[in-house]
């Protein structure tokens, strides 16, 4: 297992969310601090704020990936293209894996039902299922790395 899985495994043993916890093992690659990657990412967990959307280790995936290929000026169209095709890679590699890339359906449990949510609770469903998604996000975060410095956008 590569130190980034688990660190952000480590990380989210230990209450930090899945969105949190994947971005935060890349920050300092970017030269962001651990701190400020937590701050950034803390409403995505449980699939947008507890809100059962897309899974937050996806959304934390989706923000490594904005830092390595997002643009950096309105009229920076070349990045725009490469975000959109490492996005879309994402999602096709990350639904491959797992079926979906949002919470209830990952689960099989939805946050917004309170009988279900106490069940995700008092099972500790989320610390069973969720690091999973976590290192499947991280080695696709590298794989999409590594195909799009190989490869020509188109």
């Amino acid at each position: 297992m590569n130190e980034k899985i688990k660190n952000a495994k480590q990380l989210f043993a230990n209450n930090i969310n899945c969105a949190q916890s994947t971005l935060a093992v890349h920050a300092s690659d970017y030269g962001m601090s651990k701190e400020l990657a937590f701050k950034l990412a803390s409403a995505m967990g449980g699939g947008m704020g507890h809100q059962g959307k897309t899974c937050g280790a996806v959304i934390g995936a989706y923000m490594v990936l904005g830092l390595e290929f997002g643009n950096q000026t309105p009229d920076d169209i070349e990045s725009k293209q490469i975000l959109r095709k490492a996005s879309n890679l994402f999602v096709e590699k990350f639904n491959k894996r797992h079926g979906s890339i949002d919470c209830p359906l990952l689960l099989k449990k939805d946050f917004r039902i309170a009988e279900e949510l106490e069940e995700i609770q008092e099972t500790g469903l989320t610390k069973k299922r969720c690091p999973e998604f976590i290192q499947s996000s991280i080695e696709i975060i590298q794989e999409i790395k590594n195909e799009l410095k190989e490869a020509p956008v188109n």
